[in-house]
């Protein structure tokens, strides 16, 4: 079964007080089919969480890959199955 891995994936963007961590590096395994709920408070990181494994956002570090291939951009990612 086709796995979606994210692997180390943090997100950081530039605030007006310097460069803002929204998600710290994490691990996520999800098989073919799945469905993932993010739940947390407002400016928790989710939305940039979903984008970066979705590749609608370059993440800060990390890699995201689906099948063992990696997932390098938002036409890919769509072409691939891969939708917000």
């Amino acid at each position: 079964m086709t796995e979606l891995v994210a692997d180390g994936l943090s997100v950081a963007y530039d605030g007006p007080q310097g460069p803002l961590v929204a998600v710290q590096p994490l691990d996520v395994r999800l098989p073919a089919g799945s469905f993932l709920a993010v739940t947390g408070p407002s400016g928790a990181g989710k939305s940039y969480l979903l984008w970066a494994m979705a590749a609608a956002l370059s993440p800060a570090s990390g890699t995201v890959a689906l099948g063992g291939d990696p997932v390098t951009g938002r036409d890919q990612a769509a072409a691939l199955g891969i939708a917000l």
